[in-house]
């Protein structure tokens, strides 16, 4: 079957948009799996699957892309380390025009993560993800399309989860413009791309907490107008018929602001204080806000009481 497809159309003919025989080859090679990816079948796989891929048609890449990723998924380490050279520059230059849709970044995003995976499998390992993560935070940043940075904001999560403690702190070297751009969409009005960049600033919390008392105060900020943007949420609107929906979407990014918070207010509670400190520091100099840095502190408070409680 590979030499039939091989044979039987041009290059010309094979990278074609719309063209009949590449999807038909992935459909076939997609019915294959684990252990019956030879080397010499990965290779020749490969030698189809990656002219699709040097296209500028997302509609044609996103073919090639599919046949690579499944290939990660079913070949053994050893046969894909094989053409690692040759499949870290192809996925460096597919990233470069991924986000121009959203289908095709996290398709792109997500093959990229599962490469890396094969090719850095120590977690010291990081050489490969400083060839990327510059590019991948600076198209973050740039992206204009509310689903695109969506996208990006949810698969970063991977990023920082391989990047940071406790297996590794390189994560530190991106620190600055990783919470600058993480906490430009926790302030989104976009509710889809704030409940996903809360989500990845828990990670960075996590990940980064060494650093977290340098930057507490900005990030106690911005969940702050992100919970005052929930408020105005909750404003009763004339003639509205979805304020249920709107009402659970606001409990629910309520709730991930208090997360955060918590999880904030952990890694720095013992050397600065700086989230409570915070909150009444903006209690204090903005009444209107003071609700929800009241409710803020007693969300913290009932956590560290439960906690306590829990505690033998």
């Amino acid at each position: 079957m590979l030499s039939l497809f091989a044979s039987k159309s041009s290059k010309d003919e094979w990278v074609a948009t719309g063209a009949a025989p590449p999807r038909a080859f992935a459909w076939f090679v997609q019915q294959v799996s684990f252990p019956h990816f030879s080397s010499d079948v990965v290779g020749r796989v490969l030698a189809l699957a990656l002219p699709l891929l040097d296209q500028v048609t997302p509609a044609t890449q996103v073919v090639g892309l599919s046949l690579l990723h499944h290939l990660l998924k079913h070949g053994t380490a050893t046969d894909i380390r094989w053409y690692s050279d040759l499949l870290v520059h192809e996925m460096e230059q597919t990233l470069t025009t991924a986000a121009t849709s959203a289908s095709f970044l996290d398709a792109t995003l997500a093959c990229l993560e599962d490469l890396l995976a094969v090719l850095s499998p120590s977690k010291q390992d990081v050489t490969l993800y400083d060839r990327y993560f510059p590019s991948l935070l600076r198209q973050w940043d740039m992206s204009l399309d509310v689903a695109v940075k969506t996208v990006f904001t949810a698969h970063v999560r991977v990023w920082v989860a391989r990047l940071g403690a406790p297996h590794s702190l390189h994560l530190l070297r991106y620190l600055q413009p990783l919470v600058k751009v993480t906490l430009g969409c926790v302030e989104s009005a976009e509710r889809t791309l704030s409940v996903e960049a809360l989500k990845t600033l828990q990670a960075v919390i996590v990940a980064a907490w060494i650093r977290m008392p340098g930057h507490a105060e900005h990030i106690t900020l911005a969940i702050l107008k992100c919970l005052a943007y929930v408020k105005v949420l909750l404003l009763p609107l004339p003639n509205a018929s979805n304020d249920h929906m709107q009402t659970k979407a606001a409990e629910h990014i309520t709730a991930q602001c208090h997360a955060t918070l918590y999880l904030l207010d952990q890694a720095t509670a013992q050397e600065t204080m700086a989230v409570r400190v915070t909150l009444q520091h903006v209690a204090v100099g903005c009444p209107s806000l003071a609700p929800i840095c009241d409710s803020a502190r007693q969300y913290l408070d009932d956590k560290a009481a439960a906690a306590a409680s829990n505690s033998p």
